[in-house]
């Protein structure tokens, strides 16, 4: 499991959908949180938002998982992005 305020420090602490108040919550962001799937709380899955985007429903968009998607490809690299969600158990997966 990752740990919430590492990973907020480790992003530089502004939450990753307004860019502009203080992140402090995490956001399953291209794959849903699911029951029974602990694959889903790893770091390609989770973005660093303030309470008020993830309220507001602001991240669970397309625009913004595809967004997401690419910063994600660019942290990690594609290749590294692509293993990880074709490695999940999943029977549906998304496309972005």
């Amino acid at each position: 499991m990752v740990d919430k305020e590492q990973l907020i420090r480790k992003r530089g602490f502004l939450c990753e959908c307004c860019k502009k108040a203080r992140a402090t919550e995490l956001h399953h962001c291209l794959i849903r949180r699911m029951k029974g799937h602990p694959e889903l709380d790893v770091e390609e899955n989770l973005t660093c938002v303030c309470t008020a985007c993830h309220q507001g429903g602001g991240v669970n968009g397309y625009p913004f998982r595809r967004a997401f998607w690419l910063i994600q490809c660019q942290r990690y690299s594609e290749l590294h992005m692509l293993e990880w969600l074709h490695g999940l158990p999943l029977r549906v997966k998304p496309r972005f």
